[in-house]
């Protein structure tokens, strides 16, 4: 699989994702990485009302337009470059005025069912400490690193949050875990295993699937928020 960045920005994406439904309710989904534990897609509507059900633990980023969801008896608003964690098999009307792309990342938990209500991401969410890189993988000196989760399901082992830290380098290897990031602030080159480098930027997202050898390199403090899943 290549990794791909896309921009939160009207008329890109993943041109290379494939569709694999078109629904007569006017939605489109485009599957870029599928497992037993986690599904990684691409959504489009054209306008009006349409019906989801997710099937498990799903993070919903908004890439370009604007989406009003109704869960249950609550309707959320999300805005280009939103997150909302839907945090059970919740079945949502989705209404858009016009053409609007939305990345889902769901979590598949099985058959148990995560409670409590929908979280939207809060990209200025206070963040503490988190545990630097070990030092056999750096590249720099270290850096300082601060976070937060703001949901977490342990039976998916899936975790959403918002995360920062000031430039760092570190090797190419293995990526722990599957994990989603819109990049709130600054860029950062990741190297692949085959060499190709690829730079992420303020406003970008990508997903790397666990075990995707990868490096990072950052020239500037970057702030992420991310979704992330570490299967079995």
């Amino acid at each position: 699989m290549s990794l791909e960045s896309i921009s939160f920005q009207p008329g890109s994406g993943a041109q290379s994702a494939k569709t694999i439904s078109e629904t007569p309710s006017n939605l489109s989904r485009n599957v870029i990485f599928e497992s037993e534990t986690l599904r990684v897609e691409t959504c489009r509507v054209d306008g009006g009302v349409s019906e989801s059900g997710s099937g498990g633990a799903t993070a919903l980023a908004v890439l370009d337009g604007a989406l009003t969801l109704r869960v249950g008896e609550e309707d959320w608003y999300l805005e280009t470059g939103q997150v909302l964690v839907l945090p059970s098999d919740a079945y949502t009307l989705v209404t858009a005025a016009g053409p609007t792309r939305w990345f889902a990342i769901t979590a598949f938990n099985g058959g148990e069912t995560a409670s409590g209500r929908p979280v939207l991401v809060d990209p200025c969410v206070a963040v503490s400490p988190t545990p630097q890189p070990a030092p056999e993988i750096m590249l720099s000196a270290m850096p300082d690193c601060a976070g937060a989760t703001v949901f977490e399901d342990p039976v998916a082992r899936f975790k959403v949050g918002v995360w920062r830290s000031t430039p760092y380098a570190r090797k190419v290897m293995p990526h722990r875990v599957h994990e989603f990031m819109l990049l709130l602030e600054g860029s950062v080159v990741l190297t692949m295993g085959s060499g190709e480098r690829r730079e992420v930027r303020a406003s970008e997202a990508v997903f790397i699937p666990k075990g995707m050898p990868c490096g990072w390199n950052s020239d500037v403090d970057v702030k992420k928020i991310y979704v992330v899943q570490d299967p079995p």
